[in-house]
């Protein structure tokens, strides 16, 4: 799972996790940005899902992190994910 993945660190970060051959599950505010991650993720071979996460402070209620965690429940993990300079 990767917060703020519409641009930046984030979005590098889940297209590394997608190349790497993990499932990804973008989360941020501006989901059409999310979305061309995605597709990017997509592409390449991998597997990606996008969905609304607005973790501002003036949003981030409880309640709006579980709602997206529950969600998700059916995804399965892999820990220890290893990103390598190419």
């Amino acid at each position: 799972m990767v917060t703020g993945a519409s641009s930046g660190i984030g979005a590098a970060t889940a297209a590394a996790l997608g190349s790497a051959g993990y499932p990804v599950v973008l989360g941020a505010r501006r989901v059409d940005r999310c979305l061309a991650v995605a597709e990017a993720i997509r592409d390449n071979g991998g597997r990606a899902e996008v969905f609304e996460l607005d973790l501002h402070a003036d949003a981030a209620e409880p309640g709006n992190v579980a709602d997206f965690a529950a969600g998700r429940r059916g995804l399965r993990a892999r820990r220890g994910a290893r990103l390598q300079r190419r």
